[in-house]
């Protein structure tokens, strides 16, 4: 119960430099994803040059436009789209909380992994930063999930999990390659002197994710799985 009041509170302060007080910290976080996401569902926006020379993926406009289609089932328009989104990212920033708590409750019990949860919960940056639709803040995100999916503070025996986890790693890349040093530090950490089963699992969980990727950013619309019909008009 703890920890739910306390993913509510990570939430609600993430979503106030969004909707109570809408504010925006770069260009980025318009143009390289909501707007490409906009043109995706409504046909009208820009494409920036990212896209076209397949710079960027079009994993993270591709998830937002999921969330902006999924907010005309009560009506079209930002009013609907842009609450959606922000509760949908505000959600995923909320994750490192919970991470930071499974992490410390085997170590200092409930009331050490609810202070530490607390921490990262209020911490001023990630509440700020958190539920933009910034690349870099969801690759972070993700980066922390990831860690804590092959790294628990126990010994992880199973090979799904091992996949899930590497699968993780593989987003984060795809959705920030400049993260690319600090999954292989996280790759080098949790498989270090590990068995070959263990590494195999996970590096299949990369190679799966990344495959994905690369077929959803063919410059060929065809062939992708999720966005060819939507792309065609770009």
């Amino acid at each position: 119960m703890a920890l739910g009041v306390l993913l509510a509170l990570a939430i609600l302060l993430r979503l106030q430099p969004i909707l109570v007080e809408p504010s925006a910290v770069w260009p980025d976080e318009i143009f390289q994803t909501s707007e490409p996401a906009h043109r995706l569902v409504f046909g009208s926006g820009l494409v920036a040059w990212e896209f076209q020379l397949g710079v960027r993926s079009w994993l993270l406009p591709g998830i937002i436009a999921g969330l902006m289609e999924l907010s005309r089932i009560i009506g079209d328009g930002p009013d609907y789209y842009l609450p959606v989104i922000a509760v949908g990212f505000a959600g995923l920033a909320a994750a490192p909380v919970v991470c930071c708590f499974l992490w410390c409750r085997p170590l200092f019990g409930i009331t050490g992994a609810l202070l530490a949860g607390l921490a990262v919960a209020v911490a001023a940056e990630p509440v700020y930063f958190g539920a933009r639709t910034l690349s870099e803040t969801v690759a972070g995100h993700l980066l922390v999930v990831g860690i804590w999916a092959l790294e628990p503070g126990y010994p992880v025996v199973s090979r799904r999990r091992l996949f899930y986890g590497g699968a993780l790693l593989g987003l984060v890349f795809a959705t920030r390659v400049q993260l690319a040093p600090a999954i292989a530090v996280a790759m080098l950490w949790t498989n270090w002197r590990a068995d070959r089963g263990r590494l195999a699992a996970t590096l299949a969980g990369v190679a799966a994710m990344l495959a994905a990727a690369a077929v959803l950013d063919t410059p060929d619309p065809r062939l992708s799985l999720c966005l060819g019909v939507a792309l065609r008009p770009l």
